[in-house]
């Protein structure tokens, strides 16, 4: 039971961390659109690059920046590694629990407040 529990724990925690990739990556794509647009915005109103591209690109970095926040949402991608990080957890003390002996479920224990958005 232990080496099927230390199994599904590792392989919770490489889905967890797969998830949180794709979530850093979502957030530096916006972070970049951010600054892209900070960045024209500044080179026309403070340094006076007066480019119909520098005018055009803060639109364009606000729409980036919304597409791949909603493409974000659409996918769950924070929600999704939230949940994959608390199951990796949550198997990781059920494998110590094991351990030790307690011969008790985790799943009695586990985020009581919490206990119907979690069913």
């Amino acid at each position: 039971f232990r080496r099927v529990l230390f199994r599904s724990h590792t392989q919770a925690d490489a889905l967890s961390i797969r998830a949180n990739a794709l979530r850093t990556r979502f957030f530096f794509v916006i972070l970049a659109a951010a600054l892209g647009g900070t960045l024209s915005y500044a080179g026309y109103e403070d340094f006076f690059v007066r480019s119909v591209a520098v005018w055009l690109a803060l639109p364009v970095f606000i729409a980036v920046a919304a597409v791949v926040y909603k493409i974000a949402k659409a996918k769950q991608v924070e929600d999704r590694y939230l949940d994959a990080r608390a199951f990796a957890e949550a198997l990781r003390v059920q494998f110590f629990w094991e351990m030790a002996g307690v011969g008790k479920s985790v799943a009695d224990y586990y985020l009581l407040r919490h206990r119907t958005e979690m069913d």
